[in-house]
């Protein structure tokens, strides 16, 4: 059988759903803004068992380990764009010269997802098998908590809080955040980070406080390659 070009394609052809349920479900996740795993998956067009089952079977991919997440990777990331697909980084690795972020996907079938994310980050998508709810637990207790961890500082007065920090709900934090929070001076900071870097967090705070959508800044951006004022 033939590589499936989409999730619907292979539910379809594993018997799961039919043509008019997997048009109603694009309509949703339309409607929603949502990837069309969580929509499936909403409206009860098919079970998270049997989707993850099918989709290991078919795929071959492996089982991606969400008790271990680098917290660097998920800093590539706005939470916007991770719920909207329902993915998760888990580490960025370097490999033949070039960066590849390591993502457990609900549907790593979704190419539209990977391209974007590629193209945000400038890195090769390595996908990885990943059930939708534990995706959703997972976005929850690394994101939302770095972001609470990160805005209440700011509208303090205060200098942020050290991503160390961080309540997961259990295990401590891994990858370079695990060995504790930096010392550095603001000023080194500033002299030291790029112009790029320094975008990329000021971008961060906006996503996390509302202040600005990826949207917003994605319909800015190409206005601005497109040659608009």
């Amino acid at each position: 059988m033939s590589a499936p070009r989409g999730l619907g394609e292979l539910l379809i052809e594993e018997g799961l759903i039919d043509a008019p349920a997997l048009h109603a479900a694009e309509r949703y996740a339309g409607r929603q803004g949502c990837a069309l795993v969580s929509a499936l998956l909403e409206e009860g067009r098919v079970g998270e068992d049997e989707l993850v089952g099918t989709l290991e079977r078919r795929l071959g991919l492996p089982r991606a380990d969400l008790g271990h997440v680098d917290l660097d990777a998920v800093r590539e990331l706005p939470l916007e764009t991770v719920e909207r697909f329902a993915v998760l980084p888990l580490a960025v690795e370097r490999q033949s010269g070039r960066r590849v972020l390591r993502l457990a996907m609900a549907d790593p079938l979704d190419r539209s997802a990977i391209e974007d994310i590629e193209f945000a980050t400038g890195c090769r998508v390595d996908a990885q098998l990943a059930p939708p709810s534990e995706v959703a637990r997972a976005i929850q207790r690394y994101y939302r908590g770095l972001a609470t961890k990160l805005i209440r500082p700011l509208s303090g007065g205060s200098a942020p809080a050290p991503v160390a920090e961080i309540d997961d709900g259990g295990s401590a934090p891994t990858g370079a955040a695990a060995a504790g929070p930096k010392t550095q001076p603001r000023h080194r900071l500033e002299n030291e980070a790029s112009p790029e870097l320094k975008l990329r967090a000021l971008l961060r705070v906006l996503y996390a406080r509302g202040v600005l959508s990826e949207d917003e800044y994605q319909a800015e951006l190409k206005a601005l390659l497109e040659g608009e004022d």
